[in-house]
C-alpha cells in the first residue's frame, strides 16, 4: 500500500484492481486502513495528493495502491 504507479486504463479497471487515482480527494481512514497508516496520525480522514496534472503520458493517471502492507 502507498506505492504510486502511473496507469492508463478506465476508472473502473483502475479501481477494480485496487488502485485509487490521486486527484486530491478525501478518504475515510477506516475504509483504507493500510493507507491511513501512511497518511494519518490518527485522524478519521486523509487527503490524497492531487497529481492530476503531473502525468507525462496523455490519458494516464497517477494512482496509489490501496491495499497491502
Amino acid at each position: 500500500a502507498g506505492e504510486l504507479v502511473l496507469l492508463k486504463a478506465s476508472d473502473d479497471v483502475i479501481i477494480k484492481n485496487g488502485f485509487i487515482p490521486c486527484l486530491g480527494q478525501t478518504l475515510i481512514a477506516a475504509e483504507y486502513p493500510a493507507l491511513a497508516k501512511i497518511f494519518t496520525d490518527g485522524t478519521q480522514t486523509f487527503v490524497l495528493p492531487d497529481l492530476s496534472e503531473q502525468s507525462p503520458i496523455p490519458g494516464a493517471v497517477w494512482c496509489i495502491v490501496a491495499k497491502g502492507e
